[in-house]
């Protein structure tokens, strides 16, 4: 990872992440000469850590890629909760054939590890990595995007750029493909990673092995506001955070980092943090505009990949790290395939919009373009509802020396009709399943 380099490349990806790192691993193996241009210290090190990396794309690139990455644990537990003011209500699911090979390609990983390997992988198979390279602007050629300015003056050419550079992605807007974000199209995620001693972490969660779980929380995990919270276990640490739309945080009046404070604190989660020792923190911006925020992803000379290109699954599905990896790769196979024809055009550089539309990226997204308007236009689900489904439950347990079932299972109906009603409640579900499951 040497910043010496003389000559043209044929393409420039900015950006050492999953699609950046996927894509140059892709044209250094098909002989591209590709360049990446991070601006870390090293990969990784600009990333919020924790995450879940949902890898089946990945093993096209590196068959059996659990076996040496440094992934942290296998997923074979998720937990879907509800909470309410100090309540809880959870479904808990564990599949021991997730614990068999392939593990279902999903593991816990540390970003500033998992990236720096990853992007090793590329510069071994011939891409030149820059590293503490902040590209501050595109050259152009007329209306063909050329190259690239670092920070400094240094320049670099080639015949194609590859935004892989994140959420903010500025260099999608010096080339007139999106518009600045809207507080309702962007998201704020706050992170932290708790060590915690890995034999009080096997018993807490009840792992064995390299067994992990991942957690997801609704309702007043997050006071209500657009958004969720989660806990992943990695190998002797916790990825605690969460994430809401910049639009219901300014509604909401409360700061990100408090609402995370607030929500360790809640008596269904302290006890899986308790005795925790932040070693990092973190806070970044993620797309929340789903299928109608993605921008034009191609123009003369250039492609948009990843969070750069709003490839995120929203609220409710987490699977931008599977997004990112193959758009990386289907840039890679429309940039080569350009390549062979000497042309570099959008004309021809469409081909990736073409490739994506016939992959999972474009038709997930598209079954779910309605769940950012829904998210927004529906906050009692945040709330009301989660705070009523958990009284509900809590009513009917509760143990009564007065009230026979039958009549406990009356009083809530009852309770139901008069703060939601029947009908707004079908219609509220109805318009819920439309937007989590397409028409």
């Amino acid at each position: 990872m040497v910043r010496d380099i003389q000559g043209t490349f044929d393409v420039i990806v900015v950006g050492a992440g999953l699609a950046g790192s996927a894509c140059a691993l892709s044209l250094a193996r098909n002989g591209a000469r590709v360049c990446v241009c991070e601006r870390g210290a090293w990969p990784g090190e600009k990333s919020l850590s924790g995450m879940i990396l949902y890898g089946r794309p990945l093993e096209d690139l590196i068959p059996a890629f659990w076996k040496d990455a440094p992934v942290e644990r296998a997923i074979t537990r998720r937990r879907f909760s509800v909470l309410a003011q100090d309540s809880e209500v959870a479904l808990d699911l564990h599949f021991e054939d997730f614990n068999r090979e392939p593990h279902n390609y999903t593991f816990s990983v540390l970003r500033s590890r998992f990236d720096r390997w990853f992007a090793q992988q590329a510069a071994e198979a011939g891409a030149t990595v820059f590293t503490e390279a902040l590209v501050e602007n595109l050259l152009w050629e007329g209306q063909k995007v050329v190259g690239v300015r670092l920070r400094g003056g240094e320049e670099l050419a080639a015949h194609v750029v590859v935004s892989c550079e994140g959420t903010n992605g500025f260099l999608v807007q010096k080339a007139g493909l999106r518009d600045p974000y809207s507080p309702r199209k962007v998201a704020v995620g706050v992170k932290e990673v708790l060590a915690l001693p890995r034999e009080i972490l096997q018993e807490r969660f009840g792992l064995e092995g390299k067994e992990g779980a991942a957690m997801e929380f609704f309702g007043q995990s997050v006071k209500g506001l657009v958004g969720s919270a989660f806990l992943y276990t990695n190998q002797d640490t916790l990825s605690v955070g969460l994430s809401c739309s910049v639009e219901s945080l300014i509604e909401g009046g409360i700061p990100p980092a408090e609402l995370l404070a607030q929500f360790k604190q809640h008596p269904s989660v302290r006890r899986w943090v308790s005795g925790g020792e932040r070693v990092e923190y973190g806070a970044q911006m993620i797309p929340e505009g789903g299928y109608y925020g993605i921008p034009r992803l191609v123009r003369d000379g250039f492609l948009v990949c990843g969070s750069a290109a709003g490839f995120v699954g929203g609220t409710f599905y987490h699977e931008g790290s599977s997004m990112a990896l193959l758009s990386g790769r289907l840039a890679a196979e429309t940039i080569l395939d350009a390549r062979r024809q000497g042309d570099y055009t959008a004309r021809v550089l469409k081909a990736y919009v073409r490739r994506l539309k016939r992959s999972p990226v474009i038709k997930d997204l598209r079954g779910q373009r309605h769940l950012s308007a829904w998210c927004h236009e529906n906050p009692r689900f945040f709330k009301e509802y989660p705070d009523l489904a958990v009284e509900l439950l809590r009513d009917y347990f509760t143990v009564s020396a007065n009230k026979s079932k039958a009549e406990i299972r009356r009083g809530i109906a009852r309770k139901f009709r008069a703060r939601v009603g029947y009908l707004r409640g079908l219609w509220d579900f109805w318009r819920f399943k439309r937007a989590m499951f397409g028409k």
